[in-house]
């Protein structure tokens, strides 16, 4: 999740299973509009990294390397 998720970013890391760290976490986006819609759009748009397109331009880019050795 970390190489998805940039803390308070695009989204919030807590610990599995850290129900009182979700709950105050959730609180406080819930109490802030305007964070929590940074956070959404940055999520968006760091989510244009992980298109089908991205992924084929990273696999061409290893075979073509892995083909040069």
């Amino acid at each position: 999740m970390k190489d998805i998720i940039q803390d308070h970013y695009n989204g919030i890391l807590i610990h599995n299973n850290d129900i009182d760290a979700f709950y105050h976490c959730l609180a406080d986006l819930m109490l802030d509009e305007k964070r929590l819609r940074t956070m959404q759009f940055n999520a968006k748009e760091f989510s244009r990294n992980f298109t089908i397109d991205k992924f084929i331009e990273k696999w061409k880019k290893l075979f073509e390397e892995v083909n040069q050795k």
